[in-house]
């Protein structure tokens, strides 16, 4: 199912492509149930397109669940992203990443998945301490944990609503 979606997207939008082959460098994986090494490429990981995407994608999964815009701050926390071992990325910030997915992970156990077809997704939602959070599950096992951040309101004597919240 990847190769088909991979191959359309590509048919699709070749300019995509042609931009990730650009930097590609060649690579070798081994295949750990057959001992073989396939030789493949290495693409560039483009992390702000791929953060606005699911950005994008986890305020429509507010408004599908919700019925209303997500406005506020959303921070999508994907499983599937991977720190290199040299990477000048806080080991800090790396546990605190690890930290929130899995928490989420654990906490969704016991939450309602909400999808019609959820081999190939669902979705969850609970309460957090800022505000919702939404767990979504994609085919495969490919997680991402949305944290829709709640802004503090200021007092009712602040408010102007001609010119919306403070600091915008």
């Amino acid at each position: 199912m990847a190769q088909t979606k991979g191959v359309r997207s590509i048919s699709r939008r070749p300019a995509v492509a042609t931009s990730l082959m650009r930097t590609a460098i060649p690579a070798f994986v081994l295949d750990p149930e057959t001992g073989l090494w396939h030789e493949t490429l290495n693409v560039e990981f483009d992390a702000k397109r791929t953060f606005g995407v699911l950005r994008q994608f986890g305020r429509a999964l507010y408004f599908l669940h919700f019925g209303a815009k997500w406005l506020g701050p959303l921070e999508p926390f994907p499983s599937f992203a991977k720190f290199a071992h040299d990477s000048s990325i806080d080991k800090d910030f790396q546990r605190l990443w690890r930290s929130i997915i899995d928490r989420t992970h654990s906490a969704m156990t016991q939450v309602a998945r909400i999808g019609s077809n959820q081999e190939a997704f669902y979705y969850q939602v609970m309460d957090g301490n800022l505000g919702p959070v939404m767990h979504a599950t994609f085919y495969g096992g490919a997680t991402v944990t949305f944290g829709f951040m709640e802004l503090p309101q200021p007092p009712a004597a602040e408010r102007n609503p001609a010119h919306g919240p403070p600091g915008f």
